[in-house]
């Protein structure tokens, strides 16, 4: 009853403001930048009041949506980093994590663990048919925990690569409105908690709210500790953790055979299986369609030959074509990431190359089964307000998908698309009709005016450029005074990077999985060396573009010279592209 009654007091003061806005605005007052005179400007809502039930619901998201999800994602921090201890440790080392750990919190908690939905028509998703009007539940919690995706899901990693891949906000056109301000909530209260307390310990198992929708608590003791302070000894729940955490990195803990002493000596146990790292697992496909959507350009449309959906992929993302004779090349994918079972990539023609096109031209006709290894994304696009989209002849490929990807959620964008002619342009048939994309073929004006997309810096949008290395330097160049991390770049090619002064000759690498040390000299890279010593490593381009041979660096400060990383990625130093980076310091540790 209570229940109701405070429901029916925010329905009451709801309806008052709203027929208060109506009134000013019949008056001839000029419209305000808030949320009921938007709805009341909105074909799709402008009568909601008259629409009790829907009117009640929006009221009732209002509140969750705005209250329930941040305060329990706020709530799923804390437990978080008290349930691996190590990681509030390296917090309070690095509070410049905050902003990466935020997704990461998002994704471990997912403070809403599922949302159902009506299908619209008839379908089929991985095998299943899903008719008109059937219910559908997507679980989000699964979705963030799926180890096809993160790398041990369970754990909470604060500086985790990917974990800004979390559906904890939805995606498309039912992606949560307000996620932006979420994370800036979250943000904000990480920064000042860090900035007050020396320490925050959860001292019992919280109660939860029993729901399975909203992952919630009703209940969570901690003690806090202020900053400059001496934290105190931890209490019996975080020892529990500590002790947990101390036994899963034992020997027996991370899976070594616990033999019983009925085992002969003489029976070495039987060796862990790796897991690969994400994206670098082999697919058998087979080439389902082939068509030329430009000159000298070929799409291919992969399909698994037992029919089964291939892995989901986001835009930015690419795979490697495994051809013949070992020879590996990295093309984007350029369908459509909603559409399950398939993908598609398109390959412009190199006579002068390395071999890797030609062979792709030549020999992969319709019903031809190769090998591809990942999808892997390294161009991954983030939400933002604004997207400035840049794409030079066959860079429109990752573009393209990011294009769809915008439509499909509602965001602004703008594509500047130049090539040298409308004949050598793919994907014009899709493009072209729409005003948002400028197309500038250099035989009729030239060269790509990027002053007039890049002359201002804007705080509101991202900037994603594709194509051949002089439109990128000078994308790269306009872009020198845009705020930080605005700018995101895909190289095809490799970049000259000049070593630091401080850049070592010689140095040693250690690879802990492996148990194998090395020395590297001037002459060879760190990746030559390592897979020479028999360590399990995967390479492609060997150029620094592909991101195949990344490694995550355990101990010291690597010289990167790779078109890959950011300069966030490089500045933190956890990983690295073999094949091209060095390293700054004598000796430097890998997770190989």
């Amino acid at each position: 009853d209570e229940t109701y009654r405070a429901a029916a007091e925010v329905a009451r003061a709801f309806s008052e403001l709203w027929h208060d806005k109506a009134a000013r605005l019949a008056a001839g007052e000029e419209p305000g930048y808030d949320l009921i005179t938007l709805m009341q400007l909105s074909e799709d809502s402008k009568d909601i009041i008259e629409r009790p039930m829907e009117f009640l619901g929006d009221l009732t998201l209002l509140v969750v949506g705005g209250n329930d999800t941040t305060r329990n994602s706020m709530s799923g921090g804390v437990l978080a980093l008290n349930q691996f201890p190590d990681q509030f440790d390296r917090l309070r080392a690095e509070p410049s994590l905050v902003p990466k750990m935020i997704h990461e919190v998002l994704r471990w908690q997912t403070p809403l663990a599922y949302m159902r939905r009506v299908a619209a028509k008839d379908t089929v998703l991985n095998g299943q048919f899903i008719r008109k009007g059937d219910k559908v539940v997507m679980w989000y919690a699964a979705a963030n925990r799926d180890e096809r995706r993160f790398e041990d899901p369970d754990a909470f990693v604060i500086d985790r690569r990917n974990a800004r891949h979390h559906l904890a906000f939805g995606i498309g056109t039912h992606r949560c409105m307000g996620s932006r301000l979420a994370e800036l909530q979250l943000r904000i209260l990480w920064e000042e908690l860090l900035a007050r307390f020396e320490d925050i310990e959860v001292l019992a198992e919280p109660e939860r709210v029993q729901s399975n929708f909203v992952r919630g608590y009703s209940s969570m003791m901690v003690r806090v500790t202020p900053h400059g302070h001496e934290r105190p000894e931890p209490g019996p729940y975080r020892q529990m953790w500590l002790d947990r955490r101390s036994a899963e990195d034992s020997p027996a803990g991370r899976g070594a055979s616990e033999a019983s002493h009925e085992t002969p000596p003489a029976e070495e146990p039987a060796p862990r299986a790796k897991t690969p790292r994400p994206g670098t697992e082999l697919h058998d496909v087979t080439v389902a369609r082939r068509r030329t959507p430009a000159e000298g350009v070929v799409e291919l449309t992969l399909t698994a030959p037992d029919g089964e959906a291939l892995p989901a992929w986001q835009p930015g993302a690419h795979v490697d074509l495994l051809l013949d004779d070992g020879l590996t090349r990295q093309y984007s994918l350029c369908g459509d990431p909603a559409q399950p079972g398939e993908w598609t990539v398109a390959v412009l023609l190199e006579r002068d190359g390395r071999g890797g096109s030609s062979f792709v031209h030549d020999t992969l006709t319709e019903g031809t089964t190769l090998q591809v290894r990942g999808p892997r994304n390294h161009f991954a696009l983030e939400e933002a307000p604004r997207y400035q989209f840049i794409a030079g002849g066959i860079g429109i490929t990752p573009i393209l998908a990011m294009v769809r990807a915008a439509r499909a959620s509602g965001a602004d964008w703008q594509l500047l698309y130049g090539g040298r002619s409308r004949a050598s342009m793919a994907y014009l048939e899709e493009l072209e009709g729409d005003e948002r994309v400028t197309i500038w073929p250099q035989d009729e004006h030239g060269l790509l005016d990027l002053d007039a997309v890049l002359g201002t810096p804007r705080e509101d949008t991202l900037v994603y450029c594709c194509g051949p290395g002089p439109l990128l330097d000078a994308v790269e160049s306009r872009c020198a005074s845009w705020p930080e991390g605005a700018l995101h770049l895909e190289r095809f090619e490799a970049t000259t990077v000049e070593a630091p002064d401080d850049a070592l000759d010689t140095f040693e690498v250690e690879c802990v999985q492996s148990g194998v040390t090395v020395t590297v000299t001037e002459d060879r890279s760190v990746f030559e060396v390592i897979q020479e010593a028999g360590v399990d490593v995967l390479g492609s381009c060997l150029e620094g573009i592909c991101g195949t041979c990344e490694a995550d660096v355990v101990e010291g400060t690597p010289d990167h010279r790779d078109a890959v990383l950011n300069s966030a990625e490089r500045a933190c130093g956890k990983t690295m592209m073999t094949c091209v980076s060095r390293s700054l310091s004598p000796r430097l540790v890998l997770d190989l």
